[in-house]
């Protein structure tokens, strides 16, 4: 198993989720542990993406969407491009097990460095289950961690 752990988005948007936010405090403990080098965090960089839009979605100015990309970038997160190779196994995943292109990614890269993924997305982690029998280590936050 590697030393890294693949968080998606629905947890790192957690991290800068207002505090009535469902799994809040294991999502912030989860990047506690990485600060404190606990844990390594891994994403893909699609993650900025999806965590700057789903604060575009709430009405964010665009001063709180540059700082939200900013402090993601502070935070240290180990980040792995979208390569071919990444994109060609994420296509794969999501023909397989019913997941959108966007989920699998975070799924083959999980796959791609035999870690953990932790997810907050139910529906995602349940899609897994074919992997997870196969030896995916998943976590779903509520936090669960995908194993």
């Amino acid at each position: 198993m590697s030393a890294f752990a693949v968080v998606d988005s629905s947890v790192a948007f957690k991290w800068f989720a207002p505090a009535a936010e469902e799994g809040l405090e294991p999502a912030r403990a989860l990047l506690g542990e990485h600060r404190a080098e606990t844990i390594t965090l891994a994403a893909p960089t699609l993650l900025r993406l999806e965590v700057l839009n789903g604060f575009w979605k709430r009405s964010a100015t665009s001063a709180d969407l540059t700082m939200i990309a900013a402090t993601l970038d502070d935070f240290g997160l180990a980040w792995f491009d979208l390569t071919a190779e990444l994109s060609s196994r994420a296509a794969h995943v999501a023909a397989e097990h019913r997941l959108t292109v966007y989920d699998s990614v975070f799924v083959a890269l999980a796959l791609q460095l035999d870690c953990e993924l932790i997810t907050d997305d139910r529906a995602t982690a349940d899609q897994l289950d074919p992997l997870r029998a196969a030896g995916l280590a998943l976590t779903t936050v509520a936090l669960s961690r995908v194993q």
